[in-house]
């Protein structure tokens, strides 16, 4: 019998909401890409909901505010990870929930494997706040 094939991913995402919680996630991804030489992706959700009441022009200023926001929050996710882990990852960053972002990005980036963090909540909060990790478990093929 001969062994099963090595997984060896080529494209590693890191899901991040850049808390303290999610710094551990962040090196163990670090740690995995320098292991499989792999190019290493760090996504974070920067979601903006409009309320009902806001009228086409406001939307056009806040969509324009906030690819503007997005473009900073790219720039600070790089230099947080660097700062973490002190080795260079792709930002990408989605206009997604968080569960959504973390899902679709990873197809859209092709990526092997995905590495996230939880914060451990239980009980209520845990059911108020839900679990991105446990979300993206669930949904990721």
């Amino acid at each position: 019998m001969s062994a099963p094939p090595a997984f060896a991913p080529r494209r590693i995402l890191a899901a991040s909401d850049l808390s303290p919680a999610s710094e551990a996630a962040m090196r163990w991804a670090a740690l995995l890409a320098g292991s499989f030489d792999a190019k290493l992706g760090v996504v974070h959700a920067h979601h903006v909901e409009f309320p009902p009441y806001f009228s086409p022009a406001q939307i056009k200023t806040i969509l324009r505010e906030t690819a503007a926001a997005q473009k900073r929050a790219r720039t600070h996710v790089a230099e947080w990870f660097q700062a973490v882990c002190g080795c260079p990852a792709e930002a990408l960053i989605s206009d997604d929930y968080a569960i959504d972002a973390v899902l679709r990005t990873s197809r859209s980036w092709k990526a092997d494997l995905l590495v996230l963090g939880t914060h451990g909540r239980t009980g209520v909060g845990r059911l108020w706040f839900g679990s991105v990790a446990a979300g993206a478990v669930r949904r990721s093929p």
